[in-house]
């Protein structure tokens, strides 16, 4: 949103783990708008150790690009987006819930979830 204070508006929606959700990575100027005539290399990092794809490393076109990433653990997280000589970005905590019921699991002594 440009001219805001933080650049968006609203809050993260909660995700299910294992399902894919669209990411969107923009570059832009200290007031949030878009940088159309940049294309800069960016890492977008979450704090799920077993995130898809990993590393997310992405060229943004006309200042902006869109992906898919699926997160795996029912936790917290967070992404962060940096690039060389931008400043870097992190998102508001996301929520992830467990996804619908699927297998079981068998723990024996000596074994531990």
């Amino acid at each position: 949103m440009p001219g805001s204070s933080s650049g968006k508006t609203g809050s993260a929606a909660v995700q299910t783990a294992g399902v894919s959700f669209p990411v969107r990575v923009n570059v832009t100027d200290v007031r949030w708008n878009v940088i159309t005539s940049s294309s800069p290399a960016v890492t977008v990092t979450t704090t799920d150790l077993f995130d898809s794809p990993d590393p997310k490393n992405i060229t943004l076109v006309s200042g902006t690009s869109n992906f898919y990433l699926t997160l795996v653990t029912a936790a917290t997280t967070q992404l962060t987006a940096s690039g060389s000589g931008l400043n870097s970005q992190t998102s508001p905590v996301i929520t992830v819930v467990p996804g619908a019921a699927a297998k079981l699991q068998l723990l024996v002594p000596g074994r531990r979830r």
